[in-house]
């Protein structure tokens, strides 16, 4: 055997690398579960899709996310260690899933911040009373029927600064005053009556949240 018959078994000789696949299967989970969060916030938003459903979708979105990061992790480590590739889809990974994971969570932190309220009112002592609005809100929805001295002792904690506007103006004027108000704001108003003799309007909106309705 000559010396350039060496060489040139050296020559062709390759390093074959392993791909971690987990590191794959990492970032399909990710974004799968990231379009699964965005498409029930649009059913919720657009179509209708009830509010149960869309909890435990968003439920199921999370628990995805936080698995494809998990998975991820220990893809990088086993790839650190064993010098396999793939981590590019492991970082990926771990974006979008903490991505998928920053607004629920942000939200879920609210639900422990927060008072449970079904209702927030301007005077709790004398609530709103509804008509319209009632016979279109759903059937599972949380009930409006005035808020109990707990509820109200919760509201007065949490929202001191909510009450009722005193206007030393006539009805009629802030009547007008309100319904500019409501059509800047952009709200949907269902009730729109006058102030009579009595000197009491009503008016009776709704709105909506950009992205969960």
């Amino acid at each position: 055997m000559t010396a350039e018959d060496t060489i040139g078994r050296y020559a062709t000789a390759r390093y074959v690398v392993k791909e971690a696949h987990e590191a794959r299967w990492a970032r399909r989970i990710a974004v799968f579960f990231l379009q699964l969060l965005i498409l029930t916030a649009v059913l919720h938003r657009f179509f209708g899709l009830n509010t149960a459903s869309t909890i435990n979708l968003v439920g199921v979105s999370m628990v995805g996310l936080a698995l494809a990061v998990l998975i991820a992790v220990v893809s990088l480590i086993r790839i650190w260690f064993g010098g396999q590739t793939g981590a590019a889809n492991d970082f990926a990974a771990i974006i979008v899933g903490l991505i998928g994971l920053a607004l629920p969570a942000f939200f879920l932190s609210k639900a422990f911040l927060l008072p449970v309220l079904n209702d927030v009112q301007t005077s709790p002592a004398d609530p709103l009373q509804y008509t319209v609005l009632l016979e279109q809100r759903p059937r599972d929805a949380n009930p409006l029927a005035g808020q109990s001295p707990e509820a109200a002792q919760r509201q007065a904690e949490a929202y001191p600064d909510i009450g009722p506007i005193v206007v030393d103006r006539s009805a009629a004027a802030v009547f007008t005053v309100v319904n500019e108000a409501v059509k800047q704001l952009g709200w949907t108003v269902v009730v729109n009556e006058t102030p009579g003799e009595s000197g009491i309007g009503r008016i009776e909106a709704t709105d909506s949240t950009m992205i969960m309705g």
